[in-house]
């Protein structure tokens, strides 16, 4: 089992959206099977209480970097997301844990090596010149949704009119715009339906529900699930542009956006650039009534609703998560792989490989192997010279094989993994230390080649990433590469 840490912070006065984006990390490593996930929170109550599915240590971890830094000395994958921070903190953690992933929103500081993660839709503003020592992983293809976001079903219908508008300002509404935009829009919508969101730590939250007309309707502490269907049942949303507009964007939720904090410039940008929002607010400086109301005006005629919808709906595909998750996992396995002549030990583990379901599905051979006929070819194997059987660990744990079956100057290669290590791109690594394996054991082999399934795109992706180069092959049905050594 790998052991993730997400260290992170978030306060009544900062907000909560590092904790946010935070749990949709958490819940990709949870999929990935084999991660344990838990948090280090420098935060208040209401921070807590958005964890409250995951183990979770509360610290102060800014001033006692001590205590930080032993809590992490177990752990293989660190997640760091913070603005406040210094650098020697995040060299501090670097130094303790193998695999250091930090999230960024505007090249905040120097980071020592890791991966580097902005999924923000306007990094492509951004430049990283001193970060050539880290992996980057930025833009769209990384923008981090809780669930149910990544999975929300487009939006294909449009009212002819404004029939609700949905009001949030995040889970804290640091400039208290809840109570300036509520009025106005009573007072300019007052057939309209507004559901306003009432975070954790809105401290007047009681005040703001005396502005409500007949039409108003008030939601507290709503789940993720619950702003999902909000969104899906608005017709626009008033907002500030911090992780929700990523939310909005990807519900196609036509949108007046608000900005509240500097932090939040890139975003809005990028967004501007995809079409889905057209101008914005900035509540940072003196703004007025008719900005607001113009904004909204824009958005009056279901076409111009429903382009907006479909370009904001066309920016982020929803799988930000798991890709930042993948990396993560990827990395640490990749620093921890290592090689070994297969042994007796070996023969169950890979009779359980061999009999995996994708594994015979893609062998030429599908039919299942009995424990007997996998002994009496696993000891074949073994005391065979021409054939090389190479398995895989990270740490103690199997991952997988490589085998190398030679004739004369040439070797034909096999490889499978198990599954909760497939997709990380783990294959290649394991491909790259076989070729290296052989090299070394086998100087007459001058060619490696590999036979893949026409349908097995997984295998022709890999072989040809690793430099293979395709040729005719004489059998039916199948693809045939090799790789000259």
């Amino acid at each position: 089992m790998i052991k993730a840490v997400i260290v992170t912070e978030g306060y009544k006065y900062t907000g909560y959206g590092h904790i946010t984006r935070c749990t949709a990390i958490a819940k990709a490593f949870q999929q990935l099977n084999n991660v344990d996930v838990s948090f280090i929170l420098n935060g208040d109550k209401p921070a807590l209480t958005l964890l409250a599915d995951y183990n979770t240590v509360v610290l102060n971890w800014l001033e006692e970097e001590e205590q930080l830094i032993e809590r992490l000395s177990a752990c293989d994958i660190v997640v760091v997301d913070s603005y406040l921070a210094a650098e020697t903190i995040y060299e501090s953690i670097a130094e303790t844990v193998g695999t250091c992933l930090f999230l960024d929103d505007f090249n905040r500081i120097d980071y020592p090596p890791g991966i580097i993660v902005n999924g923000t839709v306007g990094t492509e503003i951004l430049t990283y010149p001193s970060q050539a020592k880290s992996d980057l992983l930025l833009g769209r293809k990384y923008v981090l949704l809780r669930p149910p976001f990544p999975d929300m079903p487009p939006r294909t219908f449009f009212k002819e009119r404004i029939e609700t508008i949905l009001i949030t300002f995040g889970g804290t509404d640091l400039l208290g715009l809840s109570q300036i935009v509520l009025p106005i829009l009573t007072a300019a919508y007052p057939d309209v339906k507004k559901y306003v969101i009432l975070g954790s730590s809105f401290s007047e939250a009681n005040k703001i529900e005396l502005l409500g007309d007949e039409q108003t309707v008030f939601f507290r502490n709503v789940t993720a699930e619950e702003m999902g269907k909000l969104m899906a049942e608005a017709d626009v949303a008033v907002s500030a542009a911090g992780q929700t507009i990523n939310e909005l964007g990807r519900t196609g939720l036509p949108t007046v956006i608000f900005k509240v904090a500097a932090n939040q410039e890139n975003n809005i940008k990028g967004w501007i650039e995809s079409g889905f929002i057209t101008t914005y607010i900035d509540a940072t400086q003196p703004w007025s009534v008719d900005e607001l109301l113009d904004a909204l005006a824009a958005l009056e005629t279901a076409d111009i609703r429903k382009k907006r919808s479909l370009l904001g709906q066309s920016v982020i595909d929803g799988k930000g998560a798991i890709r930042v998750g993948k990396a993560a996992v990827s990395s640490h396995c990749i620093k921890k792989m290592r090689i070994a002549k297969a042994t007796d030990a070996d023969l169950i583990p890979l009779f359980h490989l061999a009999n995996d379901q994708e594994v015979r599905k893609q062998s030429f051979s599908t039919n299942p192997i009995t424990l007997q006929e996998h002994s009496n070819w696993f000891l074949s194997v073994l005391k065979n010279t021409n054939r090389l059987l190479f398995v895989f660990f990270v740490c103690d744990s199997f991952v997988g094989q490589v085998r190398m079956d030679i004739a004369d100057a040439k070797a034909v290669v096999s490889i499978s993994l198990q599954a909760e290590y497939r997709g990380l791109g783990l294959a290649s690594e394991m491909l790259r230390l076989a070729l290296s394996e052989l090299k070394k054991e086998r100087i007459e082999v001058e060619l490696v080649c590999a036979y893949v399934k026409e349908d097995n795109i997984a295998s022709q992706k890999l072989f040809l990433k690793a430099g293979f180069l395709s040729c005719d092959c004489e059998k039916e049905k199948t693809l045939k590469y090799y790789y000259s050594l």
